[in-house]
């Protein structure tokens, strides 16, 4: 009977933090270039992360240093869920494991404030134990 106790404490207690509003490819895809103003991506996607100004060229390479007509804003999502098993003290050790997940999104604009383009990226990684 303990054994159930445990388990279900183990279950009650799995561990997920997240950072940032979800968003999707879908929704990433949407942005269109040479269509998209800066108004309109704020209204679909909320208020941005960070603010980039004076970067390099996220296809080309191309260095945009001191180019102030250029400017983007990014999005930011993180998630991390740790498996019930993990919080069982020992046995965590041993057979714990976590998944997480994260996301960016930068779009970048011409002086017009519209989209000149967009960068998307994902990370998804599992873990198991360590032992």
């Amino acid at each position: 009977m303990k054994l159930v106790y445990v388990a279900l404490i183990a279950l009650l207690m799995t561990g997920c933090a997240t950072s940032g509003r979800d968003f999707s490819q879908q929704t990433a895809d949407s942005i269109k270039s040479g269509v998209t103003t800066r108004a309109e991506v704020i209204e679909m996607m909320g208020q941005p992360s960070g603010v980039i100004s004076g970067s390099s060229n996220a296809l080309t390479g191309e260095s945009r240093l001191g180019d102030d007509s250029v400017s983007g804003i990014t999005y930011g999502y993180s998630s991390l869920k740790l498996d019930a098993v993990s919080m069982i003290p020992i046995i965590g050790l041993f057979a714990g494991g976590s998944d997480s997940t994260n996301k960016m999104l930068q779009v970048y604009f011409d002086k017009n404030d519209v989209v000149t383009e967009t960068l998307y990226t994902t990370q998804d990684i599992g873990t198991n134990s360590a032992f």
